[in-house]
């Protein structure tokens, strides 16, 4: 489970002010390291000339020292121009996510526009910095990344980032347009979803959403940002309600979580992320919305808007303390500390089963061992054993200290393990009394497979799409 220190308000629109021409807001704030300063751009809103009735979202930015603690500056000016008449970026730019990439900088814009039966469509675009993040120009007209055969509507909130070697994008995607009632304006049903691309600018959709549901069916996810740290990937984002959201804050939006050992499979705990609402009268305290994980000075830090989607500004968190994820670190002598500090938490006692501390040397020297660690000390482990002959593997042990059980980490241990198996089947053996743990295995994709005295057995045997609520 994550711990984090809220920063506050940081960027506090009736306290540092707007360029004259915009109206308020600075929504889904998203950072770009530069030499000196964390330049975090945001979409404020104008009145648009030709109808005093509506707006235009545009993009500034804000500068920051590396501690998020001192306004350096502030844009004067948008740093990209909205789109043509009848373009897809015609009517705003929101979100906008900037990415270092070598030399360059590039920009994932979600280009938006108005529409007649419904309030809104919109698309992807793309564009490149060549003065350093202060203005971008903009690759041609249209889009790179929208709608499809598959995904016939809004597509935007376009998040990329390159891991070894292969771009990868995260982007909201509609699903369909629902009215509360016959008379009620159409609200919109979004979900996340991945593609991939070899040049950032061609890309391969998974045509799938990656998340589940805590809501109901018709939750909308947005604004999808990913970072790996700690030996995982995290993902935050943010989901709501599809109706009553605007008036109602239970409806309104909330921070949502989920982690992957592979960038595939990923798992839905919004609860490890342990960040909520602020208390009454704060500027966070209804909503929390469009976040940004980064990194800077090897620090994580979170960016996030916060009542009236972002109207007053944006806020910081920063994060102070997590597990780390690490594999065959630990030595004989710590395996063995942690093994007996879990010892009385085992329904059957390992002490009573083995010799611990022979145990504890088998461990180190012929197991694989996941492990999580916290403040140097070894919290959680998982063990298991390769057979070379049928390339399974088996898992041997999983404790996770008394302290820190119900914290997600047993969870996040094992999607570990299932990566470096490389879907190789995976057997274990569970206590048939330890409902939790098979509840668990299974959540993960473990069928049971016999039942001895009072141990089951259970198997992986294949490749599984995690969209459980782990």
């Amino acid at each position: 489970m994550m711990e984090w220190e809220k920063l506050g308000l940081i960027f506090d629109i009736n306290q540092h002010g707007l360029p004259q021409e915009y109206i308020g807001f600075s929504q889904s704030p998203q950072a770009l390291m530069l030499l000196d300063r964390v330049r975090i751009y945001c979409s404020v809103r104008r009145i648009d000339p030709d109808d005093s009735t509506k707006f235009l979202s545009q993009i500034m930015y804000v500068d920051f020292d590396k501690d998020l603690q001192t306004i350096l500056d502030v844009s004067a000016n948008s740093v990209i121009p909205l789109g043509a008449l009848g373009t897809f970026d015609e009517h705003g730019i929101f979100p906008f996510s900037p990415l270092r990439d070598g030399e360059r900088i590039l920009a994932y814009t979600c280009g938006w526009s108005r529409r007649v039966s419904v309030s809104i469509e919109t698309a992807t675009g793309f564009a490149e910095s060549f003065d350093g993040g202060n203005t971008f120009q903009k690759l041609g007209h249209g889009q790179i990344f929208g709608a499809s055969l598959h995904e016939p509507f809004l597509v935007g909130d376009s998040f990329v980032r390159e891991y070894n070697n292969i771009y990868h994008m995260w982007y909201m995607f509609g699903k369909k347009w629902v009215s509360e009632t016959p008379e009620s304006i159409p609200d919109r049903v979004y979900k996340i979803g991945h593609a991939t691309s070899a040049d950032g600018l061609n890309w391969i959709q998974d045509y799938k959403a990656i998340l589940p549901d805590i809501l109901h069916e018709n939750e909308c996810q947005a604004l999808p940002s990913v970072l790996y740290f700690g030996g995982l990937y995290h993902m935050v984002f943010c989901y709501r309600d599809v109706f009553g959201f605007r008036s109602d804050t239970t409806k309104s939006y909330r921070l949502g979580y989920a982690y992957s050992a592979d960038l595939t499979n990923w798992h839905r705990d919004d609860r490890a992320l342990n960040l909520s609402t602020g208390d009454d009268g704060a500027w966070d305290s209804d909503m929390m919305c469009y976040p940004h994980l980064f990194e800077t000075n090897g620090q994580v830090f979170l960016l996030y808007n916060g009542n009236e989607f972002g109207r007053h500004g944006f806020g910081a968190a920063i994060l102070t303390s997590y597990p780390e994820f690490k594999t065959d670190t630990s030595k004989a002598d710590q395996i063995l500390s942690h093994l007996q500090s879990c010892d009385a938490d085992f329904l059957n006692h390992l002490t009573a089963r083995v010799d611990i501390n022979d145990y504890a040397e088998k461990l180190f020297t012929k197991a694989i061992r996941i492990e999580a660690w916290n403040d140097n000390c070894l919290i959680g482990l998982l063990a298991m054993y390769h057979n070379n002959e049928d390339g399974s593997y088996f898992i041997s042990n999983m404790s996770v200290i008394k302290t820190k059980t119900r914290h997600g980490i047993a969870s996040q241990l094992l999607a570990l393990a299932i990566a470096q198996a490389d879907n190789a089947p995976i057997k274990l053996e569970v206590h048939t009394n330890n409902k939790q743990a098979i509840k668990l295995y299974q959540k993960f994709g473990f069928q049971l497979t016999a039942t001895h005295a009072d141990h089951t057995l259970m198997q992986r045997y294949e490749p599984q799409n995690m969209l459980k609520d782990i």
